[in-house]
């Protein structure tokens, strides 16, 4: 099988949306397929999932360059969305998927719907205006868990006659976590956060800080640099 998965990528920074798009390729990779990550800048994340598929690496294509693929069939062109993203990237992924003859399918992590009914920021629905253009088009609609698939079906209501809907859980790196071996266990806490995005919970931590978590260490991981300053 050919699978292409497009995807826009901050340079240098790490997002959860683009690793969970270049894990599917990874995995994909691994069980014999060809794959095709493309994307506008180099993901700096990359070297994190190389060892998944080492003797079936991803292959990366810069999206100016990904115009000499056209000839080739594809079985399936994936679309990782982000709100107020790059309108060429839908455009050109599923006029690609309509020419290659591949299913467009959209990796959707979390609807406008969704996103605004617990968001303690909200956002314009219009920041998903794009999101729709594949199931208007007949494609797939391919959720992270059960919960999103159920809002999902909502938000796409215009499409149900033509869209399939299926989940697609995130997989786990099994490479790293059977690298790491047998860890003691600690009273320590890990959190992943992004100070820059105020809806994704991070400046809320400080609540949790009382006398139950005495003796435990808090250890954070910054995807993000911006506002880091003023989130320690």
């Amino acid at each position: 099988m050919r699978v292409a998965v497009f995807s826009t990528c901050p340079e240098g920074i790490y997002s959860g949306g683009r690793y969970h798009a270049l894990m599917i390729c990874a995995v994909l990779a691994r069980r014999g397929h060809e794959t095709y990550f493309v994307t506008n800048n180099y993901p700096a994340f990359n070297d994190d999932l190389k060892q998944i598929c080492p003797d079936n690496p991803v292959n990366i294509v810069q999206l100016d360059e990904f115009n000499a693929y056209p000839g080739k069939r594809f079985d399936a062109v994936f679309i990782a969305p982000q709100a107020s993203s790059i309108r060429k990237l839908y455009t050109y992924a599923l006029s690609f998927a309509r020419a290659s003859g591949a299913v467009p399918m959209l990796i959707n992590f979390e609807a406008g719907n969704w996103f605004n009914e617990y968001s303690p920021v909200k956002r314009d629905l219009s920041c998903w205006d794009e999101w729709h253009l594949v199931p208007e088009m007949g494609g797939t609609v391919v959720s992270s868990c059960y919960e999103s698939d159920r809002y999902a079906k909502s938000f796409y209501k215009k499409s149900l006659s033509t869209t399939a809907f299926d989940v697609w859980q995130p997989p786990i790196n099994s490479v790293a976590l059977e690298a790491a071996g047998d860890i003691r266990s600690e009273k320590r806490i890990l959190a992943f956060v992004r100070p820059s995005d105020p809806h994704k919970g991070s400046v809320d931590l400080w609540k949790l800080f009382d006398e139950r978590l005495r003796g435990y260490t808090f250890t954070f991981i910054i995807g993000n640099p911006r506002k880091t300053e003023d989130f320690i």
